[in-house]
């Protein structure tokens, strides 16, 4: 005769079907590079170590095969803060007036590159608010080979 279930052995019955469930999950992540919706809110409300130890591991064997585990640091110039834009969770909104407003000229850029590369930076990020000023033709002329050529900042084009 077999004996009746438990609520401790249902638990951990429960508690194993859902690592399972947890680990194809992460795995179907990994090679189908997608899950529905639902899929994520599961995956993204796991609390279980062992499982999230998994991810992990999962995670940065995918990383180091796309990355490796080289460490590229970048300068990172913020060229202004003007914006045409009026985002209400971004600080520099159009619609801030708290804001003191301010645009770089690219002599001011292209020192900034200068002396970043002097400390030992070899790319830079110029980031910034979306300044009507600050068109497609203005951002080549700054970046294009000819600008960034120097004694100190050899252009990565020749």
């Amino acid at each position: 005769m077999e004996a009746a279930p438990t609520v401790a052995g249902e638990l951990f019955r429960f508690s194993i079907n859902k690592k399972v469930r947890m680990k194809q999950l992460i795995d179907k992540l990994r090679h189908k590079h997608s899950l529905t919706g639902e899929e994520y809110a599961i995956l993204l409300t796991c609390q279980d170590a062992d499982t999230l130890m998994y991810l992990q591991q999962q995670a940065q064997e995918v990383t180091l095969a796309h990355f490796g585990n080289a460490i590229f640091i970048r300068g990172l110039i913020e060229v202004g803060n003007r914006c045409r834009n009026n985002c209400y969770y971004c600080g520099i909104r159009k619609g801030n007036p708290a804001v003191a407003r301010y645009a770089l000229k690219r002599e001011t850029i292209l020192e900034c590159c200068r002396e970043g590369y002097a400390l030992g930076f070899r790319t830079f990020v110029m980031q910034g608010g979306e300044d009507p000023a600050l068109t497609d033709e203005w951002i080549e002329a700054t970046v294009a080979p000819s600008a960034m050529s120097s004694p100190i900042v050899p252009s990565p084009f020749h």
